[in-house]
């Protein structure tokens, strides 16, 4: 049955979606879950639903998310905003699309002799075909030919090759497929001419190609491979278009994967005078595309193994020994990855590969917390090979932008990431513009959490869809979620944080990132007062921390874990913790996490109303935010102080203060900070000025503060005022929002109203 669905069209027997002049043909999965979606118009199903029903056996719910992915990749307009397959969270998802179905009528007889007519014509040429076949064979065996009929010049050291993935039939293996795909792609992204040859992951067709990349390019060329299987042996058609004109054709027939992928990438290197030579063992290239597999599942071991037995056979095997020291990066033994990039310097392989070398240097250093050897790395090479590429450049710039913001330099992290884009094209290289302007969002965030900031967020996100990125978008929705809940934005910066929590589920994500993110998640728990989920999601960052071994993982979890049980008053605990992150943080120099304690001493500090130490301690303390690019903390700092002031009754300082963090909050547009700063001033006032102290809650209403504990507040002013059936409508809802966080006190005003 052909179906219209919205603004496509949709073969729902065989699977094939058309969208304008393209098509997509769905698996047979996909196609399975798209027909049971339709069958069951706007019904939200369960996932427990989709396995009995669709899978028929028990998969886990993140296989059904990446078929849901990959299915809403092709069927929505926008993935991350879907309107056909619509998730309901903590229920299912439902089909919203509207559809048309069109029954395609066809002539059974009619068809019926056209296909008798075939078979014959077919009988007679058959012996035909086999001659020909046989002398084709024999003339293209393991060799290259070139069309004569449209010669064409090699392409020039300038000119861009934009290469499709190989298509294979369906005699093929479709893992072998896919590997030797990325075998091919990591070849060329590792030689110095990275950006002369280009790859299109996405297209599902030339056609879709050249419609996305020929006006980002005039002089792109574009080749795509499509092979068939005969017995053992592979046939493979090179095509080499400019625009919509063929201009080269080649064949190739090989024995295996490997020789076929070896035929191609010689090919290229031939055609392309701006690719080097390429250092591809041939005996051994069979054992590194299984290490592809089993690095892409992040079966780190078994990679590791693999290339072991690969070295001991062949030790100048150079790209098995740049493999082995990613793997060894994958592992976090950075030292031993250092040991084999260090190694590959005095080979042949160094003259092609000498930026990817540094690099992959520069980031072992970065993984070990040594900032500044990172920056002297790369420093160092482009202080002695000044015509390395424009993006090579691009990709340094970021490393030495990372490596100068986590020493806390932000004016040269900035620079470093703004020039990280100067000279490359955005529609080619997407992935490099989403990390510059994340980068100098994430910068610009430390003085403001204004407009300013969430549109280059919001840039960065739209660079990182260009690129297909899952795991960027899911740093960057992170990133946008925290901006949005320290302005209050509750609502749309739990949306966004559930978007980037889905994405890296999606991924299987165990990193830095997904640390980060579900620390979002837990401070937005904590701060709602739903103390269990937060405790089960603070153990989740524990256990990553755990299975990757990652020490800055180790202290998001310190940091979290720590906020949550100053919530039960668990003083004792919460500074020993605090003690042994702090150390660490140090050990590690990392800068970030020991701003964040520094707070959390301060926060222990206010909680245990401690007189004798704060005052002196909040002096030490702030000695660190006199630092070039940390003065946004000030206002961190100055709130603290506030705080105390209003605990020991010191009101005139506290007013002076709150004041002054009240303006500055304002021109930052941090309206987090600027709620809070003012839920303190009410308090000042609500037992000498309750009229003063409801006019200040008043005023704050327009910034959705978070009820705790401004309800509380609220609510104590209008008693004071004799308001009380408000007050008491006030506490009722407080006792509501306030869910975990509902403390004593709060059920003695509570019922001292009720009375």
């Amino acid at each position: 049955m052909l179906l219209k669905i919205n603004n496509f069209s949709y073969d729902d027997s065989n699977g094939l979606v058309v969208k304008s002049v393209e098509e997509y043909k769905l698996t047979k999965i996909q196609r399975k879950l798209f027909n049971y979606f339709i069958n069951h118009p706007n019904t939200t199903i369960s996932k427990q639903t989709l396995m009995d029903e669709v899978w028929g056996r028990t998969v886990t719910e993140n296989s059904i998310e990446k078929t849901l992915s990959k299915l809403r990749n092709v069927i929505e307009e926008d993935p991350l905003k879907p309107k056909i397959l619509v998730t309901h969270f903590g229920h299912g998802i439902s089909f919203e699309g509207k559809v048309e179905r069109k029954q395609v009528k066809s002539d059974t007889n009619q068809d019926l002799a056209v296909d008798t007519k075939l078979k014959r014509k077919f009988s007679f040429i058959f012996p035909v075909l086999i001659l020909i076949a046989g002398i084709v064979w024999f003339v293209v065996k393991q060799n290259t030919h070139e069309s004569k009929a449209i010669p064409i010049e090699h392409l020039n050291k300038n000119q861009r090759l934009l290469m499709l993935p190989m298509v294979f039939d369906e005699n093929t293996n479709a893992a072998d497929a896919k590997n030797i795909n990325k075998l091919i792609k990591s070849t060329f992204n590792n030689l110095n001419s990275e950006g002369k040859v280009l790859f299109d992951d996405i297209s599902q067709s030339a056609n879709e190609a050249l419609n996305k990349n020929w006006q980002i390019d005039n002089y792109l060329v574009m080749m795509q491979t499509r092979v068939k299987k005969h017995g053992e042996v592979y046939d493979a058609v090179i095509e080499i278009t400019k625009g919509m004109k063929t201009v080269k054709t080649v064949k190739i027939s090989a024995s295996s994967l490997i020789e076929l992928s070896n035929a191609q990438n010689q090919f290229v290197a031939n055609f392309h005078k701006g690719v080097g030579e390429l250092f591809i063992n041939n005996a051994d290239a069979e054992q590194l595309m299984q290490v592809k597999h089993y690095y892409d599942s992040k079966n780190w071991l078994k990679s590791k193994q693999i290339l072991d037995d690969v070295l001991q056979n062949n030790d100048k095997n150079y790209q098995a020994r740049l493999m082995l020291s990613q793997v060894y990066t994958q592992l976090s033994q950075y030292d031993k990855s250092l040991l084999q990039l260090k190694t590959l310097i005095s080979t042949p392989f160094y003259k092609n590969n000498s930026a990817v070398i540094h690099m992959n240097i520069a980031q072992n250093y970065m993984f070990k917390n040594k900032f500044t050897q990172s920056v002297d790395e790369l420093t160092g090479f482009l202080s002695q090979n000044q015509n390395v590429g424009e993006l090579k450049k691009a990709k340094i710039n970021i490393i030495l932008a990372d490596s100068y913001s986590y020493l806390g330099n932000a004016v040269d992290s900035l620079k470093f990431y703004k020039q990280a884009i100067l000279n490359i094209n955005d529609k080619l290289f997407p992935r490099l513009f989403a990390q510059s302007y994340y980068g100098q969002a994430k910068l610009l965030n430390n003085t403001s959490t204004g407009d300013d900031v969430y549109k280059l967020f919001e840039k960065s996100l739209y660079y990182a869809k260009l690129a297909h990125d899952i795991k960027d978008q899911a740093q960057i929705l992170d990133s946008m979620s925290v901006l949005l809940f320290f302005n209050n934005q509750w609502q749309k910066g739990l949306d966004l944080k559930r978007q980037s929590i889905s994405l890296m589920e999606i991924n299987d994500d165990k990193s830095v990132a997904m640390g980060t993110g579900l620390g979002v998640l837990a401070s937005y728990l904590i701060e709602r007062g739903l103390f269990t989920e937060a405790r089960e999601v603070i153990d989740r960052i524990a256990t990553i921390a755990r299975e990757i071994k990652s020490d800055h993982i180790t202290l998001i979890y310190n940091f979290y874990d720590i906020s949550l049980e100053l919530n039960f008053n668990n003083f004792d605990y919460c500074q020993k913790e605090l003690d042994k992150a702090s150390a660490l943080a140090k050990k590690t120099s990392n800068m970030g996490m020991l701003l964040n304690n520094v707070f959390l001493q301060m926060e222990i500090l206010v909680a245990r109303k401690d007189k004798v130490n704060f005052e002196a301690a909040w002096r030490e303390k702030n000695k660190l935010f006199q630092n070039p690019g940390l003065e946004r903390y000030q206002i961190y700092m100055d709130l603290y102080l506030a705080r105390f002031y209003q605990q020991i009754h010191n009101n005139n300082e506290a007013i002076a203060l709150i004041n002054k963090i009240s303006e500055q909050a304002k021109v930052s547009s941090d309206f987090k900070f600027y709620v809070d700063a003012q839920n303190v001033m009410a308090k000042i006032y609500q037992d000498s000025d309750p009229d003063k102290a409801l006019e200040i809650l008043t005023n704050i209403e327009q910034y959705n503060p978070n009820p705790n504990p401004y309800l509380e507040i609220k609510a104590q002013v209008l008693s004071n005022l004799g308001k009380k059936v408000e007050a008491l409508a006030i506490m009722l809802e407080a006792k509501e929002a306030y869910n975990e966080a509902w403390k004593a006190e709060n059920q003695g005003l509570l019922e001292q109203l009720q009375q």
